[in-house]
């Protein structure tokens, strides 16, 4: 005889006994009431938290002021820049103004 027919037999022979009853008929009771309670929830709508709404709209703040910093960040780059071709300086390195040769006296 091969092993798995002797461990089918002994999971029969197990759950003849009023213990192996017992603990079937209790899990089958507990997957259906928690599949029932999972169902009730959803319908009355006890499966969202109380201030679901704060979270979201919190979340949503941040993400607007993250998306307004970096649009501020962006502006501010393009106005230096525009500034720089402005001014004539390409490597952020103000050029020297050259020097009269002649003395004013």
């Amino acid at each position: 005889m091969d092993s798995g027919s002797t461990s089918g037999q002994t999971t029969n022979a197990q759950q003849r006994t009023w213990a192996g009853l017992g603990s079937g008929v209790l899990a089958g009771l507990h997957r259906g009431w928690m599949c029932f309670d999972s169902w009730a929830g959803w319908l009355i709508g006890l499966d969202n938290s109380k201030y679901q709404w704060a979270v979201a709209q919190y979340e949503l703040e941040k993400r607007e002021e993250e998306l307004e910093g970096d649009r501020r960040v962006n502006s501010e780059n393009a106005a230096r820049a525009h500034m720089e071709e402005g001014a004539g300086i390409d490597s952020g390195v103000p050029t020297a103004r050259p020097q009269s040769s002649t003395i004013a006296r």
